[in-house]
Order: structure tokens, then C-alpha cells, then sequence
């Protein structure tokens, strides 16, 4: 999660200087991990963040709680949004989808292949038919992207 704490935050700084150099509407930031304490490195930054009025409209930040739950031990009063168990991705596609319908979507990982092989099919499934067509023979078709299409564009990271 190291590389993208550290966008976060470039983005956040941006956003609030009002000086993006990329044109965002949103940034949904989903963190999934085996226990609490692995939460804990970043718990800070997303505070921060989620607490900030200038920029809390921009950033959407979910954490996904996978392990053993002790409930007594949770913390309910978090500004971001806390899950228990794996994240359903084809619901958080659509749910993009339907909220930004003429705009691209992308999709960052820095995570085991697992999740790439889950993420990957819902960008797949989420995009229009005649990209999930041309994906088959790595060529965009002309327009996709541009204009009301929305476009769902998948990256991993790798280090």
C-alpha cells in the first residue's frame, strides 16, 4: 500500500492547493487486509484525509477487513468507511459505473494475482461490449474513452 499512500497524499496536497495536475472527480481507495493492526501504518493519512473539508468530497476511502473479527475491539467511529470481509468488485464497478457513465474509470493494484484476476474481470465486464470485443484483439476501437463512453482501465503494480 506504500506506493499508493504516498499519491494519496500528493493527490490530497493537490486537491487542497487546488492545483491537480490531473483531471479527478473522484478517488475511491479500497484497502483490504487480514487484521486490524496492518491498518494501523496508514490509519493517519486517511484521517487526515476523510477529515479535511477542502478536499473529503474527492476521496472516498473503504477498508476491507478480511480476518477474524473481534467485535469488541472495533472501532466504529472511523470518517471512513470500515467492511468485514472480501470486497464484492463487480457491485463497486457498477456502482462506479452508474455514479461516472461518461467518464474512464482506472483501476490501480499494487496486490497478489488473485485480486488482479478478480479486478481485471470487472473491468472487463463493466466496460461497453465493443471494448470487451476488442480486448480480445488489444485494439481500442476509435471513440472508447472519449465522449459519454465510459471506459474501465486496469494497472498493476508490481515492485
Amino acid at each position: 500500500v506504500t506506493p499508493f499512500a504516498s499519491i494519496l497524499k500528493t493527490l490530497a496536497h493537490q486537491a487542497k492547493a487546488d492545483k491537480l495536475e490531473t483531471p479527478l472527480k473522484k478517488v475511491a481507495f479500497y484497502w483490504v487486509c487480514r487484521d486490524e493492526r496492518e491498518f494501523m501504518s496508514f490509519k493517519d493519512i486517511m484521517a487526515n484525509i476523510v477529515e479535511d473539508k477542502a478536499i473529503s468530497n474527492i476521496f472516498e476511502l473503504n477498508t476491507y477487513l478480511t480476518g477474524e473479527i473481534n467485535l469488541k475491539t472495533i472501532s466504529a467511529d472511523e470518517k471512513y468507511h470500515q467492511y468485514a470481509g472480501r470486497p464484492n468488485w463487480n457491485r463497486i464497478g457498477k456502482q462506479l459505473s452508474d455514479d461516472f457513465p461518461g467518464t474512464d474509470v482506472g483501476v490501480f493494484l499494487c496486490g497478489p494475482d488473485a485480486i488482479a484476476n478478480q479486478l481485471s474481470a470487472m473491468c472487463k465486464k463493466m466496460n461497453p461490449t465493443a471494448e470487451r470485443n476488442a480486448s480480445r484483439s488489444m485494439t481500442v476501437p476509435e471513440g472508447v474513452g472519449k465522449g459519454k463512453q465510459r471506459r474501465f482501465v486496469f494497472h498493476k503494480e508490481n515492485f
